[in-house]
């Protein structure tokens, strides 16, 4: 017994002198784990980086704006979803409610959604179509004179590239079109078209921004001016024209 503890003791002062090889340290416990568990702390920070966060809408988002050009859609108000939008925006007191992917909804437009493709549709009007990139979309609001069609790309850069040419195309083709004022307000997941003039939609006290492609376009000083996704556009809080 007594030479067991004598064993035992001499190990002790050898465990004590090493510098690396057996008691806690051996087992990731000590100073050698935290030197890793610092690095994984840092990991850590750097994860936290893209955890959701409160958006401008009060949504939880992450910090994933679909960046190009020097422009990003990070910052803007952030929906998730169709029923997203509608909270968002009956929370700024406009009347978005009773939202709806009908493309018969009499609150629709003549023409109706953007994209809109009948099951018999050309490859041509689908490839149309698909160019939007649109997963999703939805009119709310009180009657086709006071609506909102709402629309949620896969692709906001896509989305604002087709618009790009789309706007472009009209204003060449002498076609009626939007190109000094713009159409869709823009958040960070989401593209709201109202019915009526933009100026009177409410939709700009709501930290959204215009999406801009008019290449004559000079915003004046004192508004909002940040690059859109695609090269030559703008989003702003100016309405021109």
């Amino acid at each position: 017994m007594r030479a067991k503890l004598t064993l035992a003791v001499a190990a002790a002062f050898l465990c004590l002198g090493a510098v690396t090889g057996c008691g806690p340290e051996a087992d990731g416990d000590g100073p050698a784990a935290g030197k890793n568990g610092s690095q994984a702390a840092e990991d850590g920070s750097q994860a936290g980086k893209g955890s959701p966060q409160a958006s401008p809408g009060g949504t939880a988002r992450s910090d994933s704006g679909q960046q190009g050009n020097g422009g990003t859609t990070e910052g803007l108000p952030h929906a998730g979803s169709l029923r997203g939008v509608e909270t968002y925006l009956g929370k700024t007191q406009l009347p978005c409610y009773d939202m709806s992917s009908d493309p018969a909804d009499d609150r629709l437009p003549a023409d109706g959604f953007v994209d809109t493709v009948s099951e018999n549709a050309s490859a041509a009007a689908k490839k149309e179509a698909a160019a939007w990139s649109i997963k999703e979309e939805g009119v709310c609001g009180e009657d086709w004179t006071n609506s909102y069609l709402v629309y949620m790309p896969s692709d906001m850069r896509a989305f604002q590239q087709r618009y790009k040419e789309y706007i472009l195309g009209n204003d060449r083709s002498g076609g009626s079109s939007s190109l000094t004022s713009g159409r869709f307000l823009i958040g960070e997941d989401f593209a709201v078209d109202p019915a009526g003039k933009i100026r009177d939609s409410g939709l700009l006290a709501t930290g959204l921004l215009l999406l801009n492609c008019d290449p004559g376009l000079k915003v004046p000083s004192g508004h909002t001016e940040r690059p859109a996704l695609v090269d030559g556009c703008v989003l702003t809080d100016y309405v021109a024209g």
